[in-house]
């Protein structure tokens, strides 16, 4: 083989075509699984799989060079994954093929969690199916052992291709670096982190193609729980790893990022980065300092390359690429002659550079100044555009997803019930895993998703029903159901009705409240139009009842604040006034809504009524003005129409509590309110009250409920604009804030009770829903149109994450499908799809 770069083989396999230590004696160790040899010149036979050579051995496995005798029948060797029998992946190859195979050592058989960790390498392995990741065919754990068979790499590995330790061509870097980076882009976005990508684990097949291979050390919601972060760290390769994993640190997707600019710098130099006489030398190494630069080792390698390596190694994460997509496209942009655009899109350093050359600056005044004469500054103005639409065929209403984190994973996941499952979906519209109700389980609902098992990754808090038990189920990782809790009740029914509702127990929050690792899950209790209405507590892990409160109106959200200063919390409950002549034994009733304080035992601390008739009261708990005590804010809304219809005043109030529940502060807009949330606009470290009427405007209030701004956003053309809060957040990253609110406009064409309609009359139309984009000055940015002539009034709903891990902010609409939307400058700058 030339250093140029890797050909096609024919002939014999060498006997490091899988990884580079060999015996080559051609011994072979004991293993119970490892039977006599067929015939002469075999060392052995594992089930059909005759035994060649030994090729490679590791801490997790001994790879064997082997013969399949037969084609793979659906009738034989059901893989074990997870204690459940799966059918072995078809591969397509004949009787003869050879193939990899690869043993767990006999040491490490009783090993229950070395089994677990094996067999979990081989379905990560089946689960990425991409033409750059070798794959793995079948897999099989035993009494005996396990055992995976992979597809043979006869080209070699691209350790070999280093060895003797020159620069590779640039052709081959670009081929090489761009499919890799094209599998790793596929792992990331099925929750996988590779965890130990170096050159030994990159192969070739007989024309060349490179495969990325061996995720035995990778983390994704499948196997974190199977070794620890240091266990897992030790079998790591140090040469690659990033400073984050040289510390010991939990790290993410931007860890592979990082050890493939490792691997980038040493296909551009010909030596690893780091180099020590032990493995702690190299750690330390990679904690202290950067590696030597590039171009003080080959002065010759191609400048575009040696930027992209550098940007992936850059030991600040805010430098470092976001997301190994970008990296890919940069490679691609090489392989055309073009410049790379780096972690930024070209926004940062390249802009900036040109614009302290003076030649520049005038040129740009220009440009600017022409633009300007011919009318073009749209041009310059930035708007919202569509990144991603995600739809699935068992998703009919994504308003009911909830966003969620994968521990490693700069990424968000999200929470979906399907059609009688929950399904766990990446931000590429990939299904991660599903989780489906038992046998006569109906009703799946998802109201709030928490780490409650600690380990970095939410879980998913379900609320379903079965025959008459109303449960709560603890959902780890999207697929393992690992607490329920269930009550029964007379009111629960398989087929509820308006005469016989169903009783349900629903979360509407997930607190700690003593500060002890323990959660406490608050859920709701509510019977349609008749008790039991009302709130209960429950402990988990241990599923255990801690009390349940009954009232009058129907509850709705929690939060948790520390109202007698013991260091431990206490809740607050909001609540709605639904006028179904509902009492409560503690003489609320549903004609008012009522703010309510618990105590950690259930205790109720005082109550505060806070509306009359179908008035909605929502608690929010933050810091007003930066002292480091939480303040108190509730605010009121509700229907407007059946408020006109009982002769009440609309109104539109925020009021702020003390510790008692006595009032502080009130401002009233005096016009129904659609969200209320709180932001430091100003950078002055206080907070300030945002709120939305239906009228379109935008109220602004200081620390001191005092008025600062009102704006219109969105002009009334029908019977109200319904105007929500998707978010405060930097989107442009500029480092102050932008609000994020969805405007829609609604008419009500006759009638009052949009739930229960009587023929066409009795409807809201919904004629357009934008989102709109301000600054921190209330000056409109962009819009961008959701939806128009819808015929009824949809469920919407928007929130701000940081899909891409840049540090800024998409918006995400939750409605018919799931909509990603990113900030796009223009300013002729590159933003990265």
């Amino acid at each position: 083989m030339s250093n140029g770069g890797p050909e096609p083989r024919g002939g014999g396999i060498p006997a490091t075509s899988f990884v580079p230590e060999a015996k080559p004696d051609g011994t072979v160790m004991s293993h119970p699984l490892i039977g006599p040899p067929p015939r002469p010149g075999l060392i052995g036979a594992v089930g059909r799989f005759e035994l060649l050579r030994q090729i490679g051995e590791g801490g997790m496995g001994v790879v064997f060079l082997a013969r399949d005798t037969m084609p793979p029948k659906r009738s034989e060797g059901a893989t074990q994954l997870n204690g459940q029998a799966k059918e072995p992946v078809q591969s397509g190859r004949g009787e003869g093929a050879l193939v990899a195979l690869k043993l767990l050592p006999a040491e490490l058989a009783a090993n229950g969690r070395a089994v677990e960790y094996f067999l979990k390498e081989a379905e990560h392995a089946q689960r990425l199916r991409h033409p750059n990741i070798l794959p793995v065919l079948e897999s099989s754990g035993q009494a005996e052992g396990a055992w995976m068979v992979m597809r043979l790499a006869e080209g070699g590995s691209l350790a070999q291709l280093l060895e003797q330790g020159r620069p590779l061509a640039e052709d081959v870097i670009i081929r090489v670096a761009t499919q890799i980076a094209g599998a790793l882009e596929y792992a990331h976005g099925r929750g996988i982190i590779h965890r130990d990508l170096k050159p030994r684990n990159i192969l070739f097949d007989g024309e060349g193609r490179a495969y990325l291979s061996d995720f035995g050390l990778a983390r994704s919601l499948l196997n974190d729980v199977v070794l620890g972060l240091e266990q897992s760290d030790i079998a790591g390769t140090p040469q690659y790893q990033s400073p984050t994993a040289a510390r010991g640190e939990h790290g993410d997707t931007r860890d592979d990022i990082y050890s493939f600019g490792a691997v980038l710098y040493e296909m551009l130099t010909g030596s690893a980065p780091y180099c020590g006489r032990t493995r702690e030398e190299v750690l330390q190494q990679i904690r202290e300092g950067p590696p030597r630069p590039i171009l003080s080792l080959n002065p010759k390698a191609p400048v575009a390359l040696v930027k992209i390596a550098e940007w992936a190694m850059a030991r600040d994460l805010r430098d470092r690429y976001a997301h190994i997509g970008h990296v890919r496209e940069d490679l691609e942009l090489v392989a055309k002659g073009e410049e790379p655009k780096g972690p930024h899109g070209g926004t940062k350093g390249g802009l900036l550079s040109l614009l302290k050359r003076p030649k520049v600056v005038a040129g740009v005044a220009v440009v600017l100044l022409v633009c300007v004469g011919l009318g073009l500054t749209w041009l310059m103005r930035p708007s919202l555009r569509l990144w991603r639409r995600i739809e699935l065929p068992d998703v009919h209403d994504w308003s009911l997803a909830r966003c969620g984190r994968l521990s490693g994973i700069t990424e968000p996941i999200f929470h979906v019930p399907g059609d009688g499952k929950l399904l766990s979906v990446s931000a590429q519209g990939q299904i991660l895993a599903e989780w489906a109700l038992p046998v006569g389980g109906h009703g799946l609902g998802l109201n709030v998703v928490e780490d409650i098992n600690g380990d970095g990754s939410t879980d998913a808090i379900v609320h379903w029903r079965k025959g008459e038990e109303s449960i709560i189920s603890v959902v780890q990782y999207w697929r393992f159901e690992t607490a329920r809790y269930a009550a029964r009740s007379r009111l629960a029914f398989e087929e509820p009705s308006k005469e016989e509702p169903a009783t349900v127990l629903a979360p509407i929050g997930v607190f700690d409240l003593e500060h002890d690792g323990r959660f406490e899950v608050l859920a709701h209790l509510t019977s349609g139009k008749s008790q039991p209405r009302g709130v209960c507590c429950v402990r988990f892990p241990g599923e255990e009842l801690l009390w349940t409160y009954h009232f009058g109106p129907w509850p709705l959200n929690s939060v948790a604040i520390d109202l007698d200063g013991d260091g431990m919390d206490e809740l607050l409950v909001g609540s709605n006034g639904v006028n179904n002549g509902v009492d409560g034994p503690d003489g609320t009733d549903d004609k008012h809504s009522y703010l309510f304080a618990f105590g950690r035992d259930g205790k109720l601390i005082w109550k505060r009524c806070m509306g009359e008739l179908h008035t909605m009261a929502v608690p929010i708990v933050t810091d007003l003005n930066n002292d480091g005590k939480k303040d108190i804010l509730v605010w009121v809304t509700g229907p407007q129409e059946f408020w006109a219809e009982h002769g009440q005043k609309e109104i539109g109030p925020v009021v702020q509590l003390d510790y008692n529940g006595e009032e502080l502060r009130h401002y009233d807009t005096r016009v129904r309110l659609h969200g209320c949330v709180t932001a430091d606009l100003d950078g002055d470290g206080k907070q300030e009250v945002l709120l939305t009427d239906r009228l379109g405007y935008l109220h602004v209030l200081d620390s001191e409920f005092q008025l600062v701004r009102r704006v219109e956003v969105t002009p009334k053309k029908f019977t109200q604009v319904m105007l929500e809060f998707g978010g405060v957040g930097d989107m442009d990253g500029d480092k102050a804030p932008e609000i994020v609110v969805l405007s829609s406009q609604i008419e009500h064409v006759s009638g009052l009770n949009p739930g229960n309609p009587r023929g066409e009359q009795n409807v809201r139309v919904t004629h357009e829903s934008v989102l709109v984009v301000l600054n921190a000055r209330l000056e409109p940015l962009g819009t961008f149109a959701v939806l128009k002539g819808f015929p009824d009034n949809p469920k919407l709903r928007a929130e701000l994450a940081d899909v891409n891990g840049d540090g800024r902010s998409e918006v995400l609409v939750f409605g018919p499908s799931l909509m990603i939307l990113r900030w796009d400058s223009r300013l002729g700058l590159a933003v990265r799809d």
